[in-house]
């Protein structure tokens, strides 16, 4: 089992201190065969458990959030729309998406509320789904493929084990949610990814996203990884199972500000895409 704080204590050494590989365009052909090894192995994914944390850490604004929950994502042929389906719980939430609905419910008020018509947009700002091992299933063969894309691979020791360490880097862009394109950003920004990944499993346990001249830190782990998990029941799929003990949330219209009138206050906690 790996200790998250070791395994950031290791890994920010190569945030801090980049190493610019074998140059924006090249990679070597030992690093390139890992990057689609492990790629592969992810893409045979039938099905896949773990305990999901994500970390926000940007000592620029003051700002830190961390959210953590159970992850069962379901990668059968039969979930076509985007490619899976997903159950997320913690203890005040949950969230399912059963390839043609998402539905959310509030575990403390009892209360849910569905999303239907979906888009791959639909997915945006979803909490389980950012960097997580479905993002890194969609974006692994576009980085392989793409040459813009400096990428390069090293060793990282952590509690003396050896682990795989990728590394890739993007100019102006990051991964979306989904993992099937790239975000743009406005301004001229550099973007490290690095990926901690077991040798013996090539499965990926710690994602680590940061920035060119910025001590800003995305961190995502995966943890409690299990590659054949037991399923859950089929009727936890369906929003109708749990009206017995949730009620369907009543949703009320934005009130729209009429011409001259002043804006109430609002606070903005990040005006960065994550």
């Amino acid at each position: 089992m790996i200790n998250p704080k070791n395994a950031l204590i290791s890994a920010l050494i190569f945030i801090l201190y980049p190493f610019t590989g074998y140059g924006a365009n090249t990679i070597a052909h030992d690093d390139l065969l890992i990057f689609r090894n492990v790629s592969e192995t992810i893409k045979n994914l039938k099905r896949i458990s773990y305990h999901y944390s994500r970390e926000f850490t940007y000592p620029s604004e003051n700002y830190h959030s961390k959210s953590e929950g159970e992850m069962y994502i379901d990668f059968s042929n039969e979930n076509d729309l985007v490619g899976f389906r997903y159950q997320y719980w913690n203890s005040a939430t949950f969230s399912i998406f059963n390839n043609s609905e998402i539905f959310d419910g509030n575990i403390q008020d009892k209360t849910i509320n569905t999303t239907n018509n979906l888009k791959k947009s639909s997915f945006e700002g979803r909490s389980p789904i950012y960097n997580s091992i479905i993002t890194l299933r969609n974006i692994f063969p576009l980085i392989i493929e793409d040459n813009s894309v400096a990428k390069y691979v090293s060793d990282t020791l952590i509690a003396n084990k050896s682990y795989y360490l990728l590394t890739f880097e993007t100019q102006n862009k990051f991964p979306d949610y989904l993992g099937t394109g790239f975000s743009t950003t406005t301004q001229d920004l550099r973007f490290y990814q690095r990926l901690i990944v077991d040798k013996e499993t090539l499965l990926p346990l710690t994602l680590l996203q940061s920035k060119k001249g910025s001590d800003d830190l995305n961190r995502t782990d995966f943890t409690e990884i299990k590659i054949d998990p037991i399923q859950p029941p089929e009727k936890t799929w369906y929003y109708s199972s749990y009206l017995k003990d949730y009620k369907l949330e009543t949703q009320q219209l934005p009130t729209i500000i009429k011409a001259g009138q002043v804006a109430p206050d609002f606070n903005l906690t990040n005006q960065e895409s994550s």
